[in-house]
């Protein structure tokens, strides 16, 4: 399975390519749309950035607000004519605690971009599962976090009874899996990191395809675990690909080097790709700024999201990330790459 997590997905689109070496991505419509339709959540996990107290994430973010059912079907429809690739449908909240989430579920499938679901699963039940594979899925992540029940309730703030749940919501969509991916996802943190390899045992036997393993990103930044920690976690993600048959994307190195990373350069080319709308109607720039002053151009409850992106294109194309952008960010990796589209080098025809 070639990886779904890769930095370079963006060559594979020529108008993305020619319009980085021109220096003019931000002409462009999104490829990604990174759909928060609900800030609440029926979860309390302790590593969220948008509830997190003095972070950049919880600046502004209102956690009671979700979208009108009108405006979520007219941005469907914006979507479409806008010929947005992919629509990941995240939080934020739970997605799926939206009051009206059964009725634009329907709604979506009458739409050919792809969709893609982030949840916590337990409330995806089975006539939910049917109407989100109606639509034209193409993966669908449960994020669990935990290598037993009692972790899993002690990371997330709940009864130790949603674990049941949120693996029951597993099982209804590997059974009802045809080419879409299924994964399961485990934030690290300072509760959770020593059940690293049980968690990939289950993920096996639940026949998922594959892991994402991850590390949160909160003001302690590196300094989330200690060096045995670190230690320890790497040891069980190789012990793991040794045992375990499940693929296992190891993103724990990436996001502590984003931690880390002092930025090369200037211009980041990824908010051109890609936006975030969340349940408040307010647009920002990714989700490294969701929720923070710096990162907000809009809000699309009284107007039009293509207005809006239209409108924006001069404040894309002048954004100052040394100005804006402080502390770490995800996609720092995927903004070096174009980088390098944007400034070619000489002598092309000599590789």
């Amino acid at each position: 399975m070639a990886n779904p997590y890769s930095v370079q997905k963006m060559i594979y689109y020529p108008d993305v390519v020619d319009a980085l070496s021109k220096k003019a991505s931000h002409l462009l419509n999104p490829i990604t749309i990174h759909f928060m339709p609900q800030n609440k959540c029926n979860h309390n996990c302790g590593f969220c950035s948008y509830r997190l107290d003095n972070w950049r994430n919880s600046e502004s973010f209102d956690a009671k607000s979700h979208l009108p059912l009108k405006k979520i079907c007219s941005l469907f429809d914006e979507f479409e004519d806008m010929v947005v690739q992919g629509l990941e449908i995240t939080g934020g909240g739970e997605p799926l605690l939206h009051p009206d989430v059964d009725k634009w579920l329907f709604e979506l499938s009458k739409h050919t971009f792809a969709t893609a679901l982030v949840t916590n699963g337990v409330l995806l039940n089975e006539e939910r599962a049917d109407l989100l594979f109606n639509t034209n899925l193409r993966w669908v992540r449960i994020s669990i976090d935990a290598g037993d029940k009692n972790v899993y309730a002690n990371v997330r703030n709940v009864a130790s009874s949603q674990w049941f749940k949120a693996w029951d919501a597993v099982h209804r969509v590997v059974h009802r899996r045809t080419d879409e991916v299924i994964g399961v996802g485990f934030v690290v943190n300072e509760i959770n990191w020593h059940s690293v390899y049980r968690f990939c045992g289950m993920a096996e036997q639940a026949n998922v395809d594959n892991v994402r393993i991850s590390l949160a990103f909160t003001p302690k930044g590196s300094n989330l675990l200690d060096e045995s920690q670190y230690k320890h976690v790497e040891n069980a993600l190789e012990l793991a690909r040794q045992d375990f048959d499940v693929k296992i994307y190891d993103m724990v190195r990436e996001r502590f080097n984003n931690c880390n990373h002092e930025r090369t350069y200037d211009y980041c080319a990824t908010k051109d790709l890609l936006c975030v709308i969340e349940g408040a109607g307010n647009v920002y720039a990714c989700c490294t700024l969701t929720g923070s002053k710096d990162g907000k151009w809009g809000n699309i409850l009284h107007g039009s999201f293509k207005e809006l992106w239209d409108k924006s294109m001069l404040w894309r194309g002048k954004f100052n990330i040394h100005k804006h952008c402080k502390g770490p960010c995800l996609y720092d990796a995927r903004n070096l790459v174009m980088e390098g589209i944007r400034n070619m080098p000489d002598h092309l025809e000599f590789i």
